[in-house]
Formats: C-alpha cells, sequence, structure tokens
C-alpha cells in the first residue's frame, strides 16, 4: 500500500513537474508568440516605411526620369523642328528653282521659236516686217550673238528701205508723178538717219511737195535738204527750187533774198542769170507796189454829224 502511494506520489510529483514544465512552456510560447508578434508588428512598421520609402524613391525616380525624357524630348523636338524646317525652305528652293529652270526653258524655247522666225525674214529680205517685228525681240532670251544678228538684220534692213524708197521716189519724180514720189520718199525717211542720202530725199520731197501746192512743208523739206549739205552729194540748186517756193508761198522778201544768194554763190550755174532776174523782178513789184500804194489816195471818211438834241 505504502508502496502503491509512493508510486502515486511519485506519479503526482511527476505530474504537477510536468504540469510545471507544461506551464512554463506555455509561458515561454505566450512570451515568443508575444515576441513574434510585436517582432511582427515592428516588421510590418518597418515593411510600411520601406514601402514608402521605396514608393517615395519610385515617385523621386518617376519624376525625374520624366523631367529627363521632356527635357531630351523638347531638346530633341527643337532639333528635329529645325531640321524640318531647314528640309521644308530647302524643298521649297528646290521647287523654285526647278520652277525657274522650267520657266527659262519655256522661254528659252519660245525665244527660239520667235528667232527662227524673225531670221527667216532677214533671210527672205522682208525688210518692213524685219523693222516691224525688231521691238518684239526685246523680251526674249536671245544670245549677245543673237542679239547681234539681229542688230545687224535691222541695220541691213532700214538701209535698204531706205535705198528702195530713195530709188522709187526719184523714179517717179522723173516721170513727174509727185504724188508717187512723195509717198515713196516719205516711205524712205521713215527708217533714214540724217545723212547725204536722206538730204537728197528731202531736196525731191521737197520740190515735189512744191509742185503739188503744199509750200508750207516744201519750204521746209528743202531748208532740210540745204542744212544737210545737200550740195556735198552733187545737187547745187536747192536754194534755188527754196527762192521759188518762197515766191508761191507769197513770201517774196525772203524770195528775193534767195535768189540772189544763190547767183552770187553760183554764179556759172545755168540758173544763175534767172535767179538774178527773178530777183530783180521780185524788187521791183515790190517798188512799184509801194508806189502805188503812196500815190493812191486814201478814202475820205466823212466826218460824223453831232447828234439832234432830242
Amino acid at each position: 500500500m505504502t508502496k502503491k502511494r509512493n508510486e502515486f506520489e511519485e506519479l503526482k510529483t511527476l505530474i504537477v513537474d510536468r504540469t510545471d514544465a507544461i506551464d512554463k512552456t506555455l509561458d515561454a510560447s505566450s512570451q515568443m508568440a508575444r515576441a513574434m508578434e510585436e517582432l511582427v508588428a515592428r516588421q510590418r512598421t518597418k515593411n510600411r516605411f520601406q514601402q514608402l520609402n521605396s514608393f517615395v524613391a519610385y515617385l523621386l525616380f518617376t519624376v525625374l526620369l520624366g523631367t529627363g525624357f521632356t527635357l531630351l524630348y523638347q531638346s530633341r523636338s527643337e532639333s528635329l523642328t529645325a531640321a524640318r524646317d531647314e528640309a521644308l525652305l530647302s524643298a521649297k528652293e528646290s521647287r523654285d528653282q526647278a520652277r525657274d529652270l522650267q520657266d527659262s526653258q519655256i522661254d528659252r524655247k519660245r525665244s527660239a521659236r520667235a528667232a527662227a522666225d524673225y531670221y527667216s525674214l532677214i533671210h527672205e529680205g522682208r525688210h518692213s516686217e524685219v523693222i516691224a517685228g525688231y521691238d518684239s525681240l526685246a523680251e526674249l532670251a536671245l544670245s549677245d550673238t543673237e542679239r547681234a544678228v539681229f542688230d545687224d538684220g535691222l541695220k541691213r534692213a532700214r538701209a535698204k528701205m531706205v535705198e528702195t524708197g530713195y530709188a522709187a521716189g526719184v523714179e517717179a519724180f522723173q516721170r513727174n508723178d509727185f504724188e508717187a514720189a512723195t509717198a515713196e520718199l516719205r516711205r524712205g525717211l521713215t527708217y533714214a538717219e540724217e545723212s547725204e542720202l536722206s538730204s537728197q530725199m528731202r531736196y525731191y520731197l521737197g520740190i515735189s511737195l512744191s509742185r503739188q501746192g503744199s509750200q508750207e512743208e516744201a519750204i521746209e523739206q528743202l531748208e532740210l535738204a540745204i542744212a544737210g549739205r545737200v550740195e556735198q552729194a552733187g545737187i547745187d540748186d536747192a536754194e534755188f527750187h527754196l527762192a521759188n517756193t518762197f515766191v508761191q508761198h507769197g513770201r517774196l522778201n525772203e524770195a528775193s533774198a534767195a535768189f540772189r544768194a544763190f547767183a552770187n554763190k553760183h554764179p556759172n550755174h545755168r540758173f544763175a542769170q534767172m535767179a538774178r532776174r527773178k530777183s530783180a523782178q521780185i524788187l521791183r513789184a515790190a517798188r512799184e507796189r509801194d508806189r502805188m500804194a503812196r500815190e493812191t489816195p486814201r478814202p475820205r471818211v466823212p466826218a460824223l454829224s453831232p447828234p439832234k438834241p432830242q
């Protein structure tokens, strides 16, 4: 019995010891659990702080990266914009140059056709058309050689027109067709420069006009012929015909002086004696006219009677 009690006591003691051990274990477990909870809580706080730091760092990184990309984009955008503008300007200049070149080619083709047509006029001897069409060449894109050829063609055409007008005018004058002579000589003088030939043309034109009754213009043409030294061309009676024209125009004093000057200048000319005679006749006619004017009594003008009183 005692033995069993001892065993029971030992068992009880063992149970108590085990219970104490279990309690200690539980206490230790509880402490460990609390420690773990605290550790977990601290870890969570630390994690949240770390997460916050990570978020802030991420945010800062994102802002910095975005700012960097923005600056890079702006820089690149400005560079690309400048390159684009330069490319657009270069393209515009290229288009303008291409258009100018195309226009130049078109103008050159048009000028080449016009030049060929004008040269045909020169080659075919169509002098009046050469002269009339010369001004249209001013707007054409011609080479210096072409212009030199056309200038020479114009000069020869004008000379030919003058020669033709002179020859036709003199031929008409010699057959006493003064109207035709006037027309031909006028046409020739249109293209003539002042020269001995133009003075000869004015000489024949002046006489032709006088024969048609256009004394005033005839005097003008004969005076121009004399001023142009028509005598150097072998025509020495221009002053005689001018004096005759003065007579027909009624300018007797100028006619007498012109006859007298002609006779004194050309004493051996076949018209010299006639010029002296005409000058003397004009002077005698002038003196007779003056004498008759002095001797003819003036008509008496009756005196006016004073008005009768009313």
